[in-house]
Formats: structure tokens, C-alpha cells, sequence
């Protein structure tokens, strides 16, 4: 499984795997990866698949988070962090250090949200 999406931990992990078995990737760097499809895939007998956000359905994977949130076993507000626009180089740099996803929003938004995830 890859976390990463860098192409290089990509290449890293197909040239790891043994015979018959399956990669994941869960992220994505916006960069190319080159595979040599006989001899990383083929040959090897190995697969590989993109997964996000678990392959869920979200009609059923939502309202069971919200239902872990409620309960208190899903800490989604303390995993995320809101910013005004003006505030842009910081939620990116929050990111990158990986102190929290980012979510922008208006003022406006924000309350609501805030008063949503209260109930």
C-alpha cells in the first residue's frame, strides 16, 4: 500500500512486491509515473489500483461517520482546520508539515458548519 503518491516510493514499492500480489495507491503527487507494464506488471503477475476514500459508498460510509463523530470515536474537528482565503500560505504549510487537511470557507460557511457538526 502507498500512502505517498510520489512516483518514486511508487517504483519503489512495485520493484518490492513478490509474485501475485496487489498494490494500492491512496494518494496522488500530480506527477508522472512510469511503469514498464511487462516487466513490473505483467511478468510479475502483480496489480495495482487507485483507491479513494476507501472505495465507500457514501450514502452508508457519511452517515456512519457521523454516527463515530457523534459518539465521540471520530475527531474530525480536531483532524481539520478551517482558513479564510487570506490565510492561504499558511494552510498550505500546515499541510505540507502535516499538522491537518485543509478546508477554505467563508466566514458564513464556517459558522454554519460549526453550528452543524454541534447538533
Amino acid at each position: 500500500m502507498d500512502t505517498t503518491g510520489v512516483p518514486t516510493v511508487v517504483n519503489n514499492a512495485l520493484h518490492s512486491l513478490a509474485f501475485r500480489v496487489h498494490l494500492a495507491t491512496l494518494a496522488v503527487s500530480g506527477k508522472p509515473t512510469d511503469i514498464n507494464m511487462t516487466d513490473e506488471l505483467v511478468t510479475p503477475s502483480i496489480s495495482i489500483s487507485g483507491v479513494i476514500e476507501n472505495d465507500a459508498i457514501p450514502q452508508g460510509f457519511i452517515p456512519m461517520l457521523v454516527g463515530f463523530y457523534r459518539k465521540g470515536l471520530f475527531p474530525i474537528d480536531k483532524l481539520t482546520k478551517f482558513y479564510d482565503l487570506d490565510q492561504i500560505d499558511q494552510a498550505f504549510q500546515d499541510s505540507t508539515d502535516g499538522k491537518m487537511g485543509i478546508s477554505f470557507s467563508t466566514r458564513a460557511t464556517r459558522r454554519a458548519s460549526s453550528q452543524q457538526a454541534a447538533t
